[in-house]
């Protein structure tokens, strides 16, 4: 019953490679991927028609057979659609402590990817619309760290870009308006003010207002 109700495949193997237990999904994944489902006692590595399939499943039984635990991630090209797959290897180990074969989960993690590379790509483009404003643009924490700063920001104020991330907005700021950043940042945390528009006066690197 856990077999067939756990979310993915599993499987388990002995040391030659012959399948000792498999759950109805993995059974069904094979049957697709080589066009018929293992027997329990065959060898999963026997099959011709998987060919270079087999040098990297072995490589990867191996690794668990010699008592590593680890995962991999990896396209199934056979689904239609395509899926990315997780699988995590196990080593069996017997009541003495030594090994006996490798256990195999197996889930798809296509949404995850999927979502991960939506991320990725989200994250990029801000990176160039940030990198390649024409104003200088600016991320700061609470405590008016200058957290990522553009190389425009940089032109404005005569410092590098790495140099203004190791100041404050205060650190740039004339005497007479220290608390315009900081009545600022209040009101977007307290108010929840998702913008806001103000006027300042900062000093640049060689004193100039």
């Amino acid at each position: 019953a856990l077999l067939e109700n756990i979310d993915g495949s599993i499987w388990s193997v002995d040391r030659n490679y012959r399948l000792i237990a498999g759950n109805t999904l993995f059974h069904r994944n094979i049957q697709v991927l080589l066009g018929s489902a293992f027997t329990i006692g065959e060898d999963v590595l026997s099959r011709s028609n998987a060919g270079e399939m087999n040098r990297i499943w072995r490589g990867h039984y191996d690794r668990a057979l010699l008592g590593e635990k680890f995962s991999i991630e990896t396209l199934r090209r056979a689904a239609h659609p395509l899926q990315w797959m997780e699988y995590r290897f196990n080593p069996i180990r017997d009541g003495a402590g030594q090994i006996t074969g490798v256990t195999v989960f197996g889930r798809d993690i296509t949404e995850r990817r999927v979502a991960e590379e939506s991320q990725r790509e989200q994250e990029e483009r801000f990176r160039l619309a940030f990198e390649n404003a024409n104003d200088g643009v600016c991320l700061v924490g609470l405590d008016g760290q200058l957290l990522r700063v553009n190389a425009r920001m940089g032109e404005i104020f005569g410092y590098s870009s790495q140099e203004l991330q190791q100041m404050t907005v205060n650190d740039l700021t004339h005497p007479d308006h220290l608390e315009t950043s900081t009545k600022f940042m209040n009101r977007a945390v307290h108010a929840h003010n998702d913008h806001d528009v103000f006027e300042k006066l900062y000093i640049h690197r060689d004193g100039r207002r």
